[in-house]
């Protein structure tokens, strides 16, 4: 758990390194980008969810979209076979 800032999630079929401003033109699946949440506030945390199918194999990366945040190393790979 950070200090309460924001974070958000989008799929994406582009590999790193990623730029300090990373993608915010959403997901390349329908359900696969969650916009940055706001930070707490009151020790809430806010929470999003989303569900999406994968309809072809290949490598993605999940990446946060706030500027600096994926430049960072705040990215994953998902490996779809």
């Amino acid at each position: 758990m950070d200090s309460g800032m924001p974070h958000g999630i989008e799929l994406t079929a582009a590999n790193p390194p990623y730029s300090y401003m990373s993608m915010m033109q959403g997901g390349i699946y329908s359900g696969s980008f969650i916009p940055p949440l706001p930070e707490a506030q009151n020790d809430q945390y806010p929470v999003a969810a989303s569900t999406f199918v994968v309809n072809q194999t290949g490598n993605f990366h999940y990446l946060c979209q706030v500027p600096g945040h994926a430049a960072k190393g705040m990215y994953g790979k998902m490996i779809v076979s």
